[in-house]
C-alpha cells in the first residue's frame, strides 16, 4: 500500500473542502448492499483534498441516518500523486467492517473533461483547485473490495467494485471560512463511523486516541468550537 501509515491526517495540508453528495448505486448484490450502502440513496457529504510529502489525501464525511438519529461516516484515504490533479486513485488506509464482511475501499476519479494543472507558487495546488471548482465540478467512483481471507493490500482499482458515486459541483473550494473549518470545525477520523463500518487492525486502534487528542487540540487552539457535521442537509432519495 502507499506508505501513509506514519502520517497522521493532520500532517496533510488542505487544498480544498467541498460540499458534495454520495449517491449509493441501485441494485447492488446482497454482499455489497451493506451498511450505508444497503439501499439506493443520496447523502450529503464533505470532501477534503489534501497532501503531504509525496502523498495526496482524500477524506469523505457522509451524514447518514442511523437508528433514528443522524450519524457521520468518515472514509480516510490516501494515494500517490498523479500527473493530473483530481486524477489520483485513493485507497483506504485500513480494512473496515462492511456489514457482514471485511473490505477495503478506493475512490477513483470519474471526472470528464480537462483536469486542472498545478499553478505556480507555494499554494499552487490550492490555487489550481480554487480555479477549477469555480467553473467545474468533480466526480469520484467509490469502490469496494471484499476480503475473503488474507489477501494483503490491494492497490489495483480493477479489483474493486463500484458501490457509490461522490459528486462535487462547482463551488468555492477554499476561503477563510473553509480554512477555519478545515483546521478544526470539521474533523475526519476512521472512528467517526456507523457500527457496520468500524475500522479494523491494531495500528488503527492505536491511532484512535491520537485522532481524538488532535481534534481537541485544534478545537481549543484557534479553531473555535467544533461544529459537526459541516454539511447539515437532510439525506434524500436519488433523482
Amino acid at each position: 500500500m502507499s506508505d501513509t501509515s506514519h502520517y497522521s491526517f493532520d500532517e496533510f495540508t488542505s487544498h480544498g473542502l467541498l460540499q458534495a453528495e454520495l449517491r449509493v448505486l441501485d441494485h447492488l448484490p446482497p454482499s455489497l448492499a451493506q451498511g450505508i450502502f444497503s439501499k439506493a440513496a443520496c447523502y450529503p457529504a464533505v470532501v477534503r483534498l489534501s497532501s503531504a510529502p509525496l502523498l495526496r489525501g482524500m477524506a469523505v464525511k457522509v451524514t447518514v441516518p442511523d437508528g433514528g438519529r443522524m450519524a457521520e461516516q468518515d472514509f480516510v484515504m490516501g494515494g500517490a500523486p498523479d500527473r493530473r490533479l483530481l486524477g489520483e486513485t485513493y485507497f483506504s488506509q485500513a480494512r473496515i467492517h462492511y456489514g457482514d464482511h471485511v473490505a477495503q475501499l478506493c475512490a477513483v476519479s470519474a471526472s470528464r473533461g480537462q483536469a486542472p494543472r498545478r499553478l505556480p507558487g507555494p499554494q499552487g495546488l490550492r490555487d489550481a483547485f480554487i480555479e477549477h471548482f469555480a467553473r467545474h465540478g468533480a466526480e469520484w467512483e467509490l469502490r469496494v473490495c471484499l476480503e475473503y481471507g488474507g489477501f494483503g493490500w490491494l492497490e489495483d482499482a480493477s479489483h474493486y467494485v463500484p458501490v457509490a458515486r461522490i459528486i462535487a459541483r462547482p463551488q468555492p473550494a477554499w476561503s477563510s471560512m473553509l480554512a477555519r473549518a478545515a483546521e478544526g470545525a470539521v474533523t475526519f477520523s476512521p472512528w467517526q463511523c456507523v457500527d457496520e463500518h468500524r475500522p479494523m487492525g491494531a495500528i488503527v486502534r492505536a491511532q484512535r486516541d491520537g485522532y481524538g487528542a488532535s481534534a481537541r487540540f485544534r478545537s481549543g487552539y484557534g479553531a473555535g468550537n467544533m461544529s459537526e457535521p459541516y454539511n447539515t442537509a437532510a439525506p434524500s432519495a436519488p433523482n
